[in-house]
């Protein structure tokens, strides 16, 4: 997005933020007036509506509503004492930068909502102390780059399945998007996970 968010963005990952969005259910945010009123002291969203205020666009519409989800899918941002952490963590200017950027580049850029709940579930294990940053970058950047069709499937043979074991599973065209992203082999009529796949799997599905 073309705007300076970096400050706003982290500003608005908030139990306070949390909380209104939580309060407003299910209500679709698919306009202005809506917005203006209700989200208006999330930091973020004034600053997206200040932003445009020749119009109200789609793509600032789906942006907000893509944040919400992220917001709203988390259990750590509710979380004071995992909160805490991070934002003592983000006291360090350079690290408020690289987490704000990579944060904004992923809910922006990403379609499908469930890459953006995928997000907030490992941005929980970022915050509860689960993954380091460089691994919780490292694997929302896999997520971002894998086509839905390709976590469909991880989902879909891993699930109630030994982890440590190869998998007996039929050829899929699926398949394929684990195999160039480098979380899946296959050796004859099984496929093996990588260890990346199975730490992507365990954190975020299971």
């Amino acid at each position: 997005m073309e705007f300076e968010t970096n400050k706003k963005l982290i500003d608005s990952i908030t139990p306070e933020t949390a909380s209104i969005l939580s309060n407003l259910g299910e209500v679709a945010i698919d306009n202005l007036d809506l917005v203006d009123g209700v989200l208006k002291d999330i930091p973020i969203v004034s600053s997206v509506i200040s932003l445009g205020k020749i119009g109200f666009t789609i793509k600032d519409q789906l942006f907000i509503r893509k944040f919400t989800l992220f917001i709203k899918s988390s259990e750590n941002v509710k979380n004071s004492e995992a909160f805490a952490a991070f934002k003592l963590e983000i006291s360090d200017p350079d690290k408020r930068e690289k987490i704000a950027n990579h944060l904004l580049e992923i809910i922006d850029k990403s379609i499908e909502e469930e890459k953006i709940k995928v997000y907030s579930k490992l941005f929980d294990k970022y915050l509860n102390g689960i993954l380091t940053w460089d691994e919780f970058y490292i694997l929302t950047l896999t997520v971002y780059d894998l086509h839905i069709l390709g976590i469909q499937f991880l989902k879909e043979i891993l699930n109630n399945t030994d982890l440590e074991k190869n998998i007996s599973v039929p050829r899929d065209f699926r398949e394929g998007y684990l195999t160039t992203a480098g979380l899946s082999q296959r050796n004859g009529s099984q496929i093996k996970i990588s260890d990346q796949g199975k730490k992507l799997y365990k954190l975020a599905f299971q």
